[in-house]
């Protein structure tokens, strides 16, 4: 009989932490509570998308308080650029995944309603939208019955 050697049942505890041989970041000490370091990269991670989608929210905020000041003040030119500025961000916040698809198309059709209630040429007409082309319908095929 062989001798079984007891290392190789103990499963390898490389990846905790406690067992790894860098020195832990001072923030990972205070803010995690992770204990695997692909969990630590994570929680790192997380906190620098998170850090990217707060100023992406906040620049949005900040362009929709300027559009409605700009429409508050009635001025049909600087109320025009600054919806599309408006638009642009959130189709941006849209593609990042900051906002959700409808929620922009909401916020864009609610905003687009007030800017051609406050008197300014209509938004929409200044972008030219694409028209999709709908395919071609499909001829019925006619099933042949086979005599036998």
């Amino acid at each position: 009989m062989g001798v079984i050697h007891t290392s190789a049942c103990i499963p390898p505890v490389h990846n905790r932490v406690k067992n790894f041989r860098r020195t832990p970041r001072p923030e990972e000490k205070t803010r995690h509570m992770a204990n695997h370091i692909s969990s630590l990269k994570r929680a790192r991670q997380t906190e620098k998308k998170t850090a990217v989608n707060r100023a992406n929210k906040s620049k949005l905020r900040g362009t929709l308080r300027s559009l409605r000041e700009a429409m508050a003040t009635g001025d049909t030119a600087v109320a025009t650029a600054q919806y599309r500025a408006t638009v642009s961000l959130l189709d941006k916040g849209v593609q990042k995944g900051t906002l959700h698809k409808n929620t922009a198309s909401r916020y864009k059709s609610r905003l687009n309603a007030r800017l051609k209630a406050t008197g300014t040429t209509t938004a929409a007409a200044t972008k030219p939208v694409k028209a999709k082309a709908k395919p071609a319908a499909k001829k019925a095929v006619a099933k042949k019955t086979a005599k036998a």
